[in-house]
């Protein structure tokens, strides 16, 4: 954490922005890949869906340079296990009820009433985290993105791996599910 007693001069403001920059600038340069490996060589055995679907949107995104992983999940397991192996994008979680504060993860509160339909509350969580990205410049129309959503609503059901593209976010609906209650 940076702040302005952690630097002394005429400049203050001006060196905690440049220590920042090179904060940042160092974590883009660290090698991503290697922890993501040495974890994935850990696992052995079968894995739950959790840990299965951290790991593919781990590799999803590593693979296609994602500028984000986006997690709509109740809990916090699912934004745990992804920001684990320190993906060398940005994770965003959104959602509706607060949880855990998780290492890495950008959380974002939707502080919006939830409606019965369940997949218009899960179509609102993403477009509010993809605004909330384009808005903090995590990515900007036409990035690449990792959603991870559940299949249907409640805990323990974070399964579901897309990649849209976001030149229509705005317009139309991002998932195509239907409610099963």
């Amino acid at each position: 954490m940076l702040s302005g007693e952690t630097s002394k001069g005429l400049y203050p403001l001006e060196i905690v922005q440049t220590m920042s920059c090179i904060c940042l600038q160092a974590e883009a340069a660290m090698l991503h890949g290697q922890p993501f490996e040495d974890l994935e060589e850990e696992l052995l055995g079968p894995l739950s869906m959790a840990h299965t679907t951290a790991v593919l949107a781990v590799e999803a995104a590593n693979r296609c340079n994602a500028f984000a992983i986006i997690a709509i999940a109740t809990s916090d397991l699912s934004c745990h296990l992804i920001s684990r192996p320190d993906p060398g994008s940005h994770t965003l979680r959104s959602h509706s009820s607060p949880g855990k504060s998780v290492p890495d993860v950008h959380s974002m509160n939707y502080e919006n009433p939830c409606t019965q339909e369940w997949n218009e509350d899960e179509d609102r969580l993403i477009r509010f985290a993809i605004e909330y990205g384009m808005k903090n410049f995590y990515f900007k129309p036409g990035s690449l993105v990792i959603l991870v959503a559940g299949w249907k609503a409640g805990s323990g059901s974070t399964y579901m791996l897309r990649v849209p593209p976001l030149v229509d976010a705005k317009s139309r609906p991002i998932l195509a599910t239907t409610s099963s209650h």
